[in-house]
């Protein structure tokens, strides 16, 4: 497993008890999500003895997979290799952990971002596009320095604020390039940024700059989906489709890069929208008339071959934005942070949400001898305020 240290995820499914779901989701920014001190789901008022835990509306059981009602996860926030957890019955599981980021900038708030991600623990960072906006990539890498260090791998597509500097040798593609080279874990191949992609333990990252540099993306991301053995994929770009962001950007990437990923099974991350969200399951991206086919759990994705979802995670540090009342009627949104509109798996949380810099985190639990990333994994995205604002569970294949 090279230099990444394994570590363990505590999944704990079950069925519900409580009859119906709350209305509002407290996230307790003093633990982590889904431990006992955190993720109290409420009926609007102060949480009770009876409600101040996924845990203590449910008991364990399996049916949870169906029924979707469950405890998701619990995060060990220390790193070290195969930690051991008191799982109370639980399956102690391995995992590699990613934060996915875009739309950065050379300010405080990014770097508190990047020292969040540390602190979380992450084995490698994917930035979906806008790196610093002053086309400086020596200032770009140099904050990652200053911050992460060299000992967690960095990889990225280009983004819109990103192609002036991004050729030559001192440009953003040859320095990420030597430093995905001095990670043996990571496997990169392809154009670097724009028809590329990179596995790490097991997971694909198909990186593309589609609707930003370059030709050919479609094909590109076809045939990598197609030709992989991997079970968990993920496809990172940095631009938009209006229907795929809670702001006001437009129409800028084309439906074929979305679809390529859903009939690919594949997890759609992108940037450029500075907000966070994320649909439900998608089986019709693309298709306005049948809500781009958006049904199941709000916070379990299906990512079977045919299906995907499609997440925004652009708070990294350059600024947030509002929400677009004129998308209010857009039902496939599961979780929502952003200014004006707070929707946490479904359930309306705030119409007047304050928002700040975050980074979206998934767990992808590895083979129980440490192999390859399975078809099981576990995202939630946390604010550098150490709040929680989402979290939910993802079934590739």
């Amino acid at each position: 497993m090279g230099a990444v240290a394994l570590r363990a995820v505590v999944v704990g499914l079950c069925l519900c008890a409580c009859t119906e779901r709350p209305s509002a989701i407290e996230m307790d920014a003093s633990s982590p999500p889904g431990s006992s001190g955190g993720g109290s789901r409420s009926g609007g008022g102060a949480a009770t003895s009876a409600d101040a835990g996924d845990a203590a509306c449910c008991a364990p059981t399996d049916a949870g997979r169906d029924s979707g009602a469950y405890t998701p996860f619990d995060y060990p926030r220390q790193r070290g290799p195969w930690h051991e957890l008191d799982a109370g019955g639980d399956v102690a599981l391995p995992f590699v952990r990613v934060a996915f980021i875009g739309d950065q900038a050379l300010t405080a708030g990014a770097r508190e971002v990047l020292s969040m991600i540390g602190s979380e623990g992450a084995d490698l960072v994917v930035h979906a596009g806008d790196f610093d906006y002053l086309d400086m990539p020596q200032a770009f890498e140099h904050q990652i320095d200053a911050v992460l260090g060299d000992g967690v791998p960095y990889i990225a597509a280009v983004g819109n604020h990103d192609v002036p500097a991004w050729d030559g040798p001192g440009g953003y593609r040859a320095r990420l390039l030597a430093r995905a080279a001095r990670h043996p874990a990571l496997d990169c191949w392809g154009d670097y940024g724009v028809n590329g992609a990179c596995r790490f333990h097991g997971v694909l990252l198909v990186i593309s700059g589609v609707g930003t540099l370059g030709e050919g993306h479609v094909p590109f991301i076809e045939g990598t989906l197609a030709d992989s053995t991997a079970a968990a994929r993920v496809c990172v770009w940095h631009k938009n489709q209006r229907d795929m962001q809670v702001g006001f950007k437009v129409d800028e990437v084309g439906w074929g890069a979305y679809r390529a990923c859903q009939t690919g099974g594949a997890l759609v991350v992108t940037g450029h929208e500075h907000a966070y969200a994320r649909t439900f399951t998608l089986t019709a991206v693309g298709n306005v008339g049948l809500q781009h086919g958006a049904g199941g759990i709000p916070d379990i994705l299906d990512l079977r071959v045919g299906r995907t979802a499609v997440v925004v995670s652009a708070l990294a540090g350059h600024s947030t934005r509002n929400f677009n009342a004129a998308l209010v009627d857009n039902s496939w949104w599961a979780s929502i942070y952003t200014g004006g509109r707070q929707v946490v798996s479904g359930l309306l949380v705030s119409q007047d949400a304050q928002t700040t810099f975050g980074a979206l985190f998934i767990d992808f639990v590895l083979a129980s001898d440490g192999g390859e990333a399975t078809g099981e994994a576990y995202g939630y995205f946390r604010l550098i305020d150490g709040s929680t604002v989402d979290r939910f569970e993802l079934r590739f294949r």
